[in-house]
């Protein structure tokens, strides 16, 4: 059984000691209903603090952060 997209990244990035969430739901200015990318130690957001990411800009930040890409 294949993974979907998001679980695949999600896998990647928590195996280079990485994570992303989704917010459950856009309120206000400061969250955009998006996703937002850390690093889980020391559990720093590395990326749309204000939920602003789409999974195609997490896949793009874990690119720029080598997790992609790798042999």
């Amino acid at each position: 059984m294949s993974l979907n997209p998001e679980a695949r990244l999600k896998k990647l990035a928590r195996e280079s000691g990485y994570d992303f969430h989704k917010s459950r739901k856009a309120e206000g200015m400061d969250n955009f209903g998006g996703y937002m990318l850390t690093e889980i130690a020391p559990d720093t957001v590395v990326a749309g603090a204000r939920y602003e990411l789409s999974l195609q800009d997490v896949a793009r930040e874990l690119q720029r952060l080598h997790v992609l890409g790798r042999k």
